[in-house]
Formats: C-alpha cells, structure tokens, sequence
C-alpha cells in the first residue's frame, strides 16, 4: 500500500527499506523472512486489587447506538476488550463470561472533541473520545487480565486511529 497507492492527500508513496519486529529485522530487499522471530505470550505477572485506569489517548466508545461522551462502566470496558478479542480471533461478539466485581473510588473524567479528514467521504469527521482516569479498588482476577490485554490491543472504537490507549496501574 505505501509503495503503489501512498500516503496523505498528496498520495505520497514511500519505499521500504527494512521492518522490523521486536528488534529483529524481518522485511529486506522485498522479502520477508519470519524464523528468527519468537512469539511473545501475554503474562500478566502483577496481580493487584486496587489500581488506576488511564485514558492515554481518547476512549471511544458506544452505549444505546450513540458515543459515549461521559465516564464509561467498567463492564463497558472489559466488554469492549472481549469483543475486540473475538474480533482478532475471527470469534462473534459473546457476552462476558464472568460477573466483574470492582469498587469505583473516584474518576477524573473529560471528552476531547478531535476531528479527522476523510479523503473517501471528502470530509470532516469527528472522532472524539473521553480522556483523564478511574481509580478503582477490589477489582477482581479476571477483569486485571482482561483490561492488562486491553493496553495491547486498544479499547473501543477506533483504536487503529490511536483511540483507547490505556494505562493500568497499581495503586
């Protein structure tokens, strides 16, 4: 895509010099080469109760058909992180298997409006999303897990945009 269709407006196109992959180079010369790359598994090695979520980028999220532009539940979060799971996996959408246990203490919460252009549509799109923290405490195993994989993978919509950067911390 970057060397026959571009990038931006201008379809700027680029050549590819090397990728690489966990430090090691794995594109050079127009080949791929993949045997010196190991697969990482996803460890969760801190297991805590009380702990801190953080919006780094935008969380966008849905809730009744519409963007939710105030503090989202944690069950809308871990649901959104399984669905987008499955979503990779190439699995439906499936309900949590677990009822989350959790205390929330206090959230700083905002919604920052961002726009983006659309080249397709030929216009103006608005992409915004909440942003600031949720401090919760007495949070349950299975939720830590699921929100740890959700700073991999991204939460919500958009995350191939940047949206839903997460952070989660012990407190």
């Amino acid at each position: 895509m970057l060397t026959e269709q571009g990038l931006t407006v201008s379809r700027e196109k680029f050549e590819i010099d090397k990728i690489l992959c966990n430090e090691k180079e794995v594109y050079k010369d127009g080949k791929f080469d993949l045997k010196d790359v190991k697969v990482k598994e996803f460890i969760v090695d801190e297991l805590f109760e009380r702990g801190k979520i953080e919006f780094v980028t935008p969380l966008r999220t849905k809730q009744a058909g519409k963007i939710l532009s105030k503090k989202p539940h944690l069950e809308l979060l871990l649901y959104s992180i399984s669905n987008r799971v499955n979503e990779i996996k190439n699995l439906p959408k499936v309900k949590l298997t677990f009822t989350p246990t959790y205390k929330e203490k206090s959230a700083s919460i905002s919604f920052v409006d961002q726009t983006r252009r659309s080249n397709r549509q030929k216009q103006k799109l608005q992409i915004g999303g909440v942003v600031g923290n949720i401090i919760y405490d007495k949070i349950d195993e299975k939720s830590l897990i699921l929100l740890k994989l959700g700073e991999i993978i991204g939460v919500g919509k958009q995350t191939v945009f940047g949206m839903g950067k997460i952070e989660v911390k012990s407190l």
